[in-house]
């Protein structure tokens, strides 16, 4: 509530500051949602069905990329209302077409994620603070620079995989936009926004821009940009090196992150993380002399190590998922001898652990409340105290036990300061150790415990400091052109991770004794080098703040209806099958904590030239969701009769039922009533009739998804997924005489990566049903088509996809189907056709073999058809936020050709025992 109070306080002030700003004011309030149900740093913002904020408060960690803020909450709720602000606005021919749909109506919301993120990154750094002005964010873009390396236009968008994937749309686009403010004046910024507003010309960034930029279209004002950087860091280069630069010599090299390098107790081996894109993070041990490296646990990382003092086991911190799919860190305990890992805490949020000298108890930071604190594990008891009572809302990081294990040096951010402090080890006092704006994190005591090392930003650059605990007097050790973090102490020196612009490796240092021999003496540090020192005996208590928030928040309890039942969009939707096309339109709304959902939609497919209708309806506040519906839609059982045209059946269904979600696993049960009739014409000669009527029962859905996939791979990966459905229609339920039936049918993959080549696939897929009691002259299941998975594609939970066959083409009441694909890697562009909506990320082709048949009553394998081709195929992302991989390719049936013949290709019109064209978006499995 406390947390809710002052997220209240903040968002009055924004709203009068920023409204006014942006020159916009959204209709009706914008919903806030404050929760605590993750251990990770994060919010999201959305215009539907109305201007919507959810807030996870957990703070930033020290070495965050959101480390630099004043306050942490301001910072966050700046940013994502600039979201609602940007998004909303709209004007000029605009508005008639928002006044028909509603807010699916918001031009501003088209836009490359450098636009986006990069505007709310712009205003977030409106006070001196945010990632505009962070050491990490300069730190990259410098390196970039120096690299030759600077990302293109379509690179920032924040949709590419490679380095650094998602945040180049905050880093590099917050720093354009910071660009073009102060290079032509912060109402240009605004003037942009007002013009793509207020335009229906989609995609039109260069036409808005040449017009507010004076004939200048981003493409130039980049290179304009870029100029500026290569001018700013040669300066800054030359500034550096003049200083004498640290001598780095190369340690360990990864792609991709690098995290929580540790020194063993006896010195002889770093244990330390690697995560990156093509599989599961890895804990991996590497000795001092760089000989050695291996993998000791893969599927989980950290950004803490703590040994006991006999080094055999290793304590670390994880984030993981909980039953009640909360997502908080827990401490874990690795066994180096027997590699296993065994869990100490469960959802005690605890985050970082130090093992003390002793071994008997672990100090950990405790997340809660927007709010972190120190807490001491007790081994043996299995009990957790508290230590600290730092102010409210401040963040610690990375705490240390000095080697005594009278003190313990932590990183603390206070009221906008970050510093290291010396706690005494019952958390009662705490003295300085340093006390400047600069971002100090990771302190470190070296072996003899006479220093604390730790990382600053002081100079502008990350590098490496010490602080001599007696003489009270801290020294720079390092001086690089990048940045380096998180120093390791060792009997020859430090081992730092070292950031070379496309990730971080390990580096070795030799440290100089006297810092002046490198060019780090007193002399050449500046004022922000001057370390607070306490007075003989001084110290102070961090004790709670009492709240100083005023009394003019009113408490409520929480009322789901004010918005529920006025729909503010009416959402267009299309979806492919084969060579039709299913278009929707849709109403609809919820409450702001998600309990209520409903929906309202029309839809029309264009084979079956019908018009159908549906109804949605969910209760999701607890476990399980309950849901009921009602749909109209026309269903294809091919060329049912062999006259050369597709049979179409009318089916309305109402249904009832439950879903009672699971990590990786879900299950369902359902009640339904449906009609169903003809809405294609009956031959006049026809001996047998479609079964028509009622069909009316229950069912129970099974899901097992232990699947897992990694952006840099083109397949997901090991498994199973596995999908189970029991169905029953009978009388007694309203079905109507001869539609009585007992179906059973699943769905099983296995992801397979190749020994040879782990970037190499073998996909396989086993599907089938079986039904028992009346027969439906249709069918129950079909076999054809090539239909692909994806948000923009539809499928049916019936269907078998056995590609080299059009659309349906058999149909019955058993079915099984096996299917196969080699999967190779061809191209990884991960590029985008300028400040257009189309970006290729990967390409990628699939061998296949699709072996299935539909059947009644006589099983024969020679019933069997066996379909291969291949397909090339494309992961994209459309319209700069939506994935979607695009396949196209060839099948043919090379088995049961003889059942074929008077089947043709709905693409070409050829026969198809000339082979099928597949063109398609989603997935094939």
């Amino acid at each position: 509530e406390i947390v809710a109070k002052r997220v209240a306080e903040i968002c009055e002030k924004l709203y009068a500051e920023m409204t006014v700003k942006y020159d916009w004011k959204p209709w009706g309030r914008t919903e806030i949602v404050i929760t605590d149900t993750t251990d990770i740093s994060n919010a999201h913002a959305i215009t539907l069905p109305y201007n919507y904020i959810v807030l996870f408060i957990s703070p930033p960690l020290g070495d965050s990329t959101l480390n630099n803020f004043e306050d942490w909450l301001t910072d966050l709720l700046r940013h994502e209302y600039t979201h609602i602000l940007h998004i909303d606005k709209y004007g000029g021919i605009a508005k008639p077409f928002r006044w028909v749909f509603g807010k699916i109506i918001s031009p501003n919301g088209l836009t490359p994620g450098w636009v986006r993120e990069g505007l709310a990154v712009l205003e977030e750094s409106e006070n001196g603070r945010g990632r505009n002005h962070g050491s990490f964010s300069d730190m990259m873009l410098r390196t970039d620079i120096l690299n030759n390396q600077f990302l293109h236009l379509d690179e920032m968008a924040g949709v590419g995989i490679d380095w650094p994937a998602a945040n180049a749309a905050y880093i590099y686009g917050g720093a354009f936009w910071q660009y073009l403010k102060d290079t032509y004046g912060p109402e240009k910024v605004q003037e942009f926004i007002r013009r793509y507003g207020d335009s229906i010309w989609l995609f039109s960034l260069n036409n808005k821009a040449r017009k507010v930029y004076g004939n200048k279209n981003f493409f130039k004002l980049h290179r304009e940009w870029k100029q500026s950087l290569e001018q700013k860091y040669a300066k800054q280069k030359a500034d550096i090196e003049a200083k004498g630069l640290t001598a780095l010599q190369d340690f360990q090299h990864v792609d991709g992150n690098l995290l929580a390098a540790t020194l063993s107790p006896d010195g002889s081996f770093i244990l330390y993380c690697k995560n990156d894109l093509k599989g599961k993070p890895e804990i991996r041990k590497i000795n001092t002399d760089g000989s050695g490296d291996e993998v000791v646990h893969k599927g989980k990382s950290t950004t803490q190590f703590s040994f006991y003092p006999d080094g055999s086991k290793v304590v670390f911190s994880f984030v993981v998922p909980n039953k009640d799919r909360q997502v908080f860190s827990d401490l874990y305990e690795l066994d180096l001898k027997t590699k296993k890992v065994k869990g100490i805490t469960s959802r005690l949020r605890a985050n970082h652990p130090a093992v003390s000298p002793d071994g008997k108890s672990i100090v950990y930071v405790n997340n809660k409340n927007a709010s972190t604190q120190l807490y001491r594990w007790d081994i043996e008891a299995k009990k957790s105290t508290q230590l600290t009572h730092a102010p409210l809302f401040s963040q610690l990081s990375n705490p240390r036990f000095s080697h005594d294990g009278k003190s313990i040096a932590v990183s603390m951010e206070s009221k906008g300061k970050r510093d290291i402090y010396l706690f005494s080890v019952d958390g009662t006092h705490a003295q300085p150790v340093t006390n400047d704006p600069a971002i100090d994190n990771h302190p470190y005591f070296s072996a003899d415990g006479q220093y604390i090392y730790f990382t600053s930003d002081r100079s502008g650059v990350d590098n490496i400091y010490r602080y001599k605990i007696k003489g009270k007097i801290a020294e720079q050790i390092t001086n690089v052109l990048t940045g380096v973090f998180e120093p390791v102490p060792t009997s020859k020196g430090l081992i730092v991770k070292h950031y070379y612009g496309r990730g971080y490796d390990l580096k070795k240092i030799a440290i100089v004794d006297s810092p002046s021999k490198s060019g780090n003496d007193k002399a050449d540090r500046g004022p922000l080098l001057t370390m607070a020192e306490s007075q003989p005996g001084e110290s102070y208590s961090l004790e709670d703040l009492k709240s100083d928030l005023h009394d003019g928040v009113t408490v409520k309890k929480y009322t789901p209806f004010t918005k529920l039942f006025v729909p503010r969009y009416v959402l267009p939707g299309i979806a492919f099958f084969d060579s039709t096309l299913l278009a929707s339109a849709t109403i609809g709304s919820n409450d702001p904590l998600l309990w209520h959902n409903w929906s309202l939609g029309v839809n029309y497919r264009t084979d079956a030239n019908h018009v159908g209708f549906n109804a949605f309806y969910s209760y999701a506040r607890f476990d399980p969701i309950f849901y009921l519906g009602y749909q109209d839609y026309a269903v294809s059982y091919g060329d049912l009769y062999g006259i050369g045209s597709e049979f179409f059946e009318t089916r309305r269904r109402g249904y009832a039922g439950f879903t009672y979600p699971m990590i990786n696993q879900s299950i369902s049960g359902y009640y339904f009533f449906e009609d169903r009739s003809s809405s294609s014409t009956i031959p006049s000669n026809a001996i047998l009739f479609p079964s028509l009527g009622k069909f009316s029962g229950f069912g129970i859905n099974y899901i097992l998804n232990k699947t897992v996939g990694y952006a840099k791979k083109i397949s997901p990966e090991w498994g199973p997924r596995v999908k189970l459905n029991f169905e029953v229609t009978d009388s007694i339920f309203g079905s109507s005489q001869g539609n009585e039936q007992i179906i059973v049918s699943g769905d099983a993959r296995e992801y397979i990566p190749m020994p040879y080549n782990k970037d190499h696939y073998l996909a396989l897929r086993l599907a089938g049903g079986y039904a028992w009691g009346d027969r439906l002259l249709q069918g129950t299941f079909r076999l054809g088509s090539a239909l692909g998975e994806s948000p923009i594609t539809g499928t049916y939970s019936r269907l078998f996809q056995l590609r080299g066959l059009p659309e349906v083409t058999f149909s019955g009441e058993r079915a099984l189907l096996l299917s196969g694909e080699y999967r190779i890697p061809l191209v990884d562009p991960q590029r985008g056709l300028g400040t257009g909506p189309i970006h290729l990320n990967q390409g990628h082709l699939a061998l296949f073999a699709d072996w299935g048949s539909v059947w009644n009553s006589n099983f024969s394998f020679n019933n069997f058809l066996l379909g291969v081709g291949l397909e090339l195929r494309g992961d994209f992302v459309l319209g700069y936020g939506l994935p979607i991989t695009g396949r196209l390719g060839y099948g043919i049936i090379v088995d049961g050709r003889e059942f074929i013949g008077r089947f043709t290709d709905p693409l070409t019109g050829a026969n198809i025992k000339n082979g099928a064209l597949i063109l398609e978006l989603g997935t094939s499995f």
